[in-house]
């Protein structure tokens, strides 16, 4: 497929944007509130002056966090005053479970550090200056890497190397991962089974006779209330009101459209999370740490965080840092091999680049932009995981940015900030 300047966003006009939950904010502040959390000046400098490294920080040993679910810690979570710290200490808010690396086996990137220009980008017939987009989207990182080398590194407003950043919608990716890990070591026989021959306590709701691939493609028809205002939402009153099991809500949910409608909900990738526990026995936490995290030599423990009964939230909330967010987008970048071995199939990696019947713009938790070598991991309020196969780039961003979502400007501005990397000599190595 041509790359072309977001088609995909006209596309997306008419399937996803006035229909799903996780692009509409929980909470949104103005702009001008906005202006209050970060100015241009936060983003003068665009090149990584100093490691950044918080020495001496404690790894958490608890499986299992003992924070509990309080609605005044919810209803200020996107206060412009807390926001940011938020957004990194998720831990204080809901419920987690640690996922720990592996200390005797961390694999750390090399470096070939760039300065970044600020440079300009055309996006809806506008020229617009890339540093004016890190502001706009309340920017709280940038990482760019060349395979195995850091070319840019940037932590704004307050965060670190070592920032566990909440992920939001990115989590969903991550749970793709596992359900192809979990095909290929036999735990499920086919995507194309339907989800109650393992799941039979969903028979009685709309995903009866919906297949894994529906889900994975959010095209399970299934009818789940979107995100308009955070105490009217589905999500808010099971969790904080009522202190139910999110995962048992999954049973309650109707029917809306055929399956294979293409309808973004978080509902599908909570439902690949108790998949993913059925027939494991494990919480996606546990499977994620012992088939990813570990094996990929993550430089920082992370967590997921759960509901009040213990079960991994997937469809959002995991937390980690920058550099190893950007390792399981290298792993994708190297169609599932990590330096020479293999962690998922290859045919599952190379699957997710094609897009799929009716939605040629998302595949298997993953969002394709336009190019048959791009794929992006996306979440609410900026987060971001692009993989560009034709480069050999991974860009990770992390944001606080509550207005809009600007993915697919974004990516537009991915791309050239990867020909401007092109035109700069390395201020290191």
């Amino acid at each position: 497929m041509p790359k072309k300047p977001w088609l995909m966003s006209a596309v997306l006009s008419t399937f996803v944007i006035g229909s799903f939950g996780s692009f509409s904010p929980l909470y949104s502040v103005s702009h001008a509130e906005e202006s209050q959390i970060a100015s241009l000046e936060d983003y003068e400098d665009i090149q990584l002056s100093s490691d950044k490294e918080i020495v001496g920080q404690e790894e958490q040993q608890l499986s299992v966090s003992s924070a509990t679910y309080d609605p005044s810690k919810f209803l200020t979570l996107f206060d412009r005053k807390k926001i940011v710290q938020n957004f990194r200490s998720m831990d204080k808010v809901f419920p987690s479970r640690t996922i720990q690396h592996d200390k005797q086996n961390v694999f750390r990137f090399k470096k070939d550090l760039h300065k970044l220009p600020n440079f300009t980008y055309t996006y809806n017939g506008e020229s617009r200056q890339f540093k004016d987009l890190l502001a706009r989207t309340v920017t709280t990182g940038l990482l760019i890497i060349e395979d195995d080398k850091i070319l840019v590194e940037n932590y704004y407003l307050g965060n670190t190397a070592k920032s566990l950043n909440t992920s939001w919608s990115i989590s969903k990716s991550f749970t793709s991962a596992l359900i192809g890990i979990a095909i290929d070591e036999g735990y499920i026989r086919s995507v194309n089974d339907p989800i109650t021959d393992y799941l039979p306590e969903l028979s009685q709701s709309g995903y009866n006779g919906v297949t894994i691939q529906h889900i994975l493609n959010m095209a399970s028809g299934v009818k789940y209330p979107v995100f308009e205002e955070p105490y009217r939402t589905v999500w808010y009153n099971e969790l904080f009101v009522n202190k139910k099991s999110f995962n048992s809500k999954m049973a309650t949910l109707p029917a809306e459209t055929p399956p294979g409608t293409f309808t973004y909900k978080g509902s599908d990738t909570q439902v690949l999370g108790m998949l993913i526990h059925r027939v494991t026995g494990k919480q996606p936490a546990q499977y994620l740490e012992e088939k990813i995290w570990k094996p990929l030599g993550m430089e920082s423990r992370a967590y997921w965080n759960t509901d009040l009964h213990g079960d991994d939230m997937t469809f959002a909330f995991l937390n980690a840092t920058l550099r190893d967010y950007a390792k399981f987008g290298r792993l994708y970048l190297n169609n599932g091999l990590w330096n020479g071995k293999r962690i998922i199939s290859d045919n599952w990696v190379k699957e997710t680049y094609v897009g799929s019947p009716g939605m040629p713009y998302y595949k298997n938790q993953w969002w394709l932009p336009g190019d048959s070598q791009e794929i992006l991991a996306s979440g609410i309020y900026g987060q971001s995981i692009y993989v560009n196969q034709k480069e050999n780039i991974v860009i990770v961003k992390t944001s606080v940015n509550t207005q809009d979502n600007e993915m697919f400007e974004e990516v537009v501005a991915f791309r050239e900030a990867i020909a401007a990397l092109k035109q700069t000599k390395p201020t290191s190595s």
